[in-house]
C-alpha cells in the first residue's frame, strides 16, 4: 500500500534552538516485510532531527517513533524506553531530561478511500468511522466540509457514516470530513485529573466517480467537402383519415464520435385517393463509403414507384376480393393471388431502387455499386372494411412486425413478425439491396414477401438494426412477444401519439442509452386512430 505522511514535532515552550518545529516527510511505505510482517513501515526524515534518520511505524491506535540516536525520552512526562517511543496525535515528546519538549503532530493524507462509484448515478455507502480514519479516541461529531462537488451528502449515527446522493462530475474526488473528539478527562503526570480540550481535524478521504459513459462520445462534424450530405436526424408524420404514421432516424453515437453521417434514412407515404400507405426504411452499409446516399435512393426511388403499381394491382377489384377471401380462411387460391400480386408490386419498386443505385455508381469515377450498399425494409398497409392488410419485402437485417397489444381488454399480447433476417456466415453478416444473390431466381425473391390480414393490431413498427439489436437482441427474442410489449410499454410512455409532435418525441426516445449499441437508430410506426 502507497501512502503519504507528513508529520512535524512542533516545538514548546522550553526547547532550545531557532527552529520552532522539526517536518517529518514519509518517502515510502512498506507492507509486510520480512521484518514487521504485521507493522506498516515509513522511513522517514527530517532535518530538524539533525539530518539523521528516523522510523515512524503504525502500529493500531500508536505510531511507534524511532530515533536512531538513543536518548532519555518521556511521552507525557512519563519516562520511555528510546526504542519505545509510542505516540498518538497530539502527544508531548520530551528528550534530554524533558529539556526539548515537543508536540507530535500527525498530518497523514493516506488513502482513505470509499467504493468507487458512476456519474450521475445514485450513490449510497455507509461505512465505520473508526475503520476509515483509525481514530481512538471517542468520537463527539462529523461533518463533510468539502464534498468535492460530487453532490453527496453525509449524515451519521454512533460511528456509522453514510454518503449519498447523484453524483456529479467524475474521476479521482478528495472529500474532506470534519472529525470532532469532544474533551475528556484524563490522568495527568502527578496522578490529578485534567481536562483534554476538545480536538478537531479534517481527514480526507478518497473517492473515485466513474464517468459516465455518454459523456466520453464525441459530437463531430464530418469534414467539409465530402458528396452526398445528409442531416444527423430525421422526423416525419403523415396523417391519413383512419391512421397515424410517424418515423425519426437519428445518426448513432460512434459514427457522432468519428465524424462521419447518419447512414440511415426512412420514408413513410400515404395515398389518400387509394388508401395505401408506405413505410420504408434502410440502413447502409457501414463498410460502404457512400451508403448515405444509398439508403436515401432506396427510400426515394423506392417511395417513388410503388404507390402507381399499388394502385393498377387494385384496379379490377380482384385483390380487395381476394383479401377478403384470405381473411376469412378461404385460402387455397387467395394465397396464390396475394403473392403474385405482391410480387408484381414489391419486388419491382425494390429492383427499381437497386438500378438506381447502379445508375449513381456509374456517375462517379472509381465506384461500384457497393460503395452505395444499403438495406431495404419496404412495409405497405391497406385498411379494408374487414380488416387491414400488412406486407413486407426485405432485404437485410432489422425488422417489421404487427403488435397487438392486449392489455386493454384482457387478452393476451400478439405479435406477427413479418420479416426474417438476412445472415451471413459471421456475426454482424448481412445482405443488402445491392447482393447479386438476391436477385439471382423468383424464389429468393418471393421468399422475402410476406403477409397478413388483422381485424385488431395497435401498431405496425418497421426498424433498423439500431433498434432491434438493443430492443430484442437475438431473433428468437424478436418473434416473442413480451418483448414487443415491453418496447411498446416504453414508446408510449415517452411519446404523446395524440399531442402536437410525436414525431419529434419519437426522435429523442431514439437518443435512449444501451450499452454496446450506438449505431444509426430508425423506427417508422402506423397506428389506428
Amino acid at each position: 500500500m502507497e501512502v503519504i505522511i507528513k508529520a512535524r514535532l512542533e516545538k514548546l515552550n522550553g526547547v532550545s534552538g531557532t527552529d520552532d518545529h522539526f517536518e517529518l516527510s514519509a518517502v515510502r511505505v512498506i507492507v509486510g516485510t520480512e521484518s514487521r510482517t504485521s507493522q506498516n513501515m515509513v522511513q522517514i526524515s527530517g532535518d530538524g532531527v539533525k539530518g539523521k534518520h528516523a522510523e515512524l511505524i503504525h502500529e493500531g491506535e500508536f505510531w511507534r517513533f524511532h530515533p536512531l540516536e538513543g536518548a532519555e525520552s518521556w511521552v507525557n512526562d512519563k519516562p520511555v524506553a528510546a526504542r519505545d517511543i509510542r505516540l498518538k496525535d497530539r502527544d508531548v515528546l520530551a528528550f534530554g531530561n524533558r529539556t526539548q519538549r515537543y508536540r507530535f503532530c500527525l498530518h497523514s493524507t493516506e488513502s482513505r478511500s470509499l467504493p468507487n462509484g458512476n456519474e450521475g448515478k445514485l450513490y449510497r455507502e455507509t461505512v465505520s468511522a473508526s475503520t476509515l480514519f483509525g481514530s481512538v479516541a471517542p468520537l463527539g461529531y462529523f461533518d463533510l466540509k468539502d464534498n468535492c462537488g460530487t453532490g453527496l451528502q453525509m449524515t451519521y449515527s454512533g460511528d456509522q457514516l453514510t454518503f449519498e446522493g447523484i453524483l456529479v462530475g467524475s474521476g479521482q474526488k478528495q472529500l474532506i470530513v470534519e472529525v470532532c473528539h469532544p474533551a475528556q478527562e484524563i490522568e495527568d503526570s502527578s496522578g490529578g485529573r485534567r481536562t483534554k480540550p476538545e480536538i478537531r481535524r479534517d481527514k480526507p478521504i478518497s473517492l473515485f466517480v466513474n464517468p459516465d459513459p455518454r459523456a466520453l462520445w464525441k459530437e463531430i462534424e464530418p469534414a467539409d467537402g465530402l458528396p452526398f450530405r445528409t442531416p444527423h436526424t430525421l422526423a416525419l408524420r403523415v396523417e391519413a383519415k383512419d391512421h397515424l404514421i410517424i418515423a425519426a432516424s437519428r445518426r448513432g453515437r460512434s459514427h457522432a464520435h468519428d465524424g462521419t453521417f447518419r447512414e440511415d434514412d426512412v420514408k413513410v407515404v400515404h395515398d389518400s385517393s387509394s388508401g395505401w400507405s408506405v413505410m420504408i426504411v434502410s440502413d447502409g452499409a457501414g463498410s460502404a463509403k457512400y451508403s448515405r446516399q444509398g439508403s436515401r435512393l432506396v427510400c426515394e426511388t423506392a417511395g417513388r414507384t410503388i404507390l402507381p403499381a399499388l394502385v393498377a394491382v387494385e384496379a379490377d377489384g380482384s385483390f380487395e376480393k381476394n383479401c377478403e377471401r384470405y381473411f376469412n380462411n378461404d385460402r387455397a387460391e387467395s394465397l396464390r393471388s396475394l403473392q403474385s400480386a405482391l410480387y408484381r408490386t414489391l419486388a419491382p419498386a425494390a429492383k427499381t431502387a437497386q438500378r438506381a443505385i447502379a445508375e449513381e455508381a456509374g456517375r462517379i469515377e472509381g465506384a461500384s455499386e457497393n460503395d452505395f450498399a444499403a438495406t431495404v425494409l419496404l412495409t405497405i398497409v391497406r385498411r379494408y372494411a374487414f380488416g387491414t392488410f400488412v406486407a413486407t419485402f426485405g432485404i437485410g437485417d432489422g425488422g417489421v412486425g404487427i403488435y397487438c397489444d392486449g392489455s386493454d381488454d384482457g387478452n393476451a399480447h400478439e405479435t406477427i413478425v413479418l420479416n426474417v433476417p438476412d445472415g451471413g456466415a459471421y456475426a454482424g453478416q448481412t445482405r443488402f439491396i445491392t447482393s447479386r444473390d438476391v436477385w439471382v431466381s423468383g424464389d429468393e425473391i418471393l421468399r422475402r414477401i410476406r403477409f397478413d390480414i388483422v381485424g385488431r393490431f395497435t401498431a405496425v413498427l418497421s426498424m433498423t438494426d439500431g433498434v432491434s439489436d438493443p430492443k430484442f437482441q437475438t431473433d428468437d427474442n424478436f418473434r416473442d412477444s413480451s418483448y414487443w410489449s415491453g418496447l411498446w410499454e416504453e414508446l408510449r410512455t415517452e411519446i404523446d401519439f395524440n399531442g402536437e409532435k410525436p414525431e419529434q418525441q419519437l426522435l429523442e426516445w431514439l437518443n435512449f442509452w444501451s450499452r454496446g449499441n450506438h449505431d444509426d437508430r430508425t423506427l417508422a410506426i402506423l397506428m389506428p386512430r
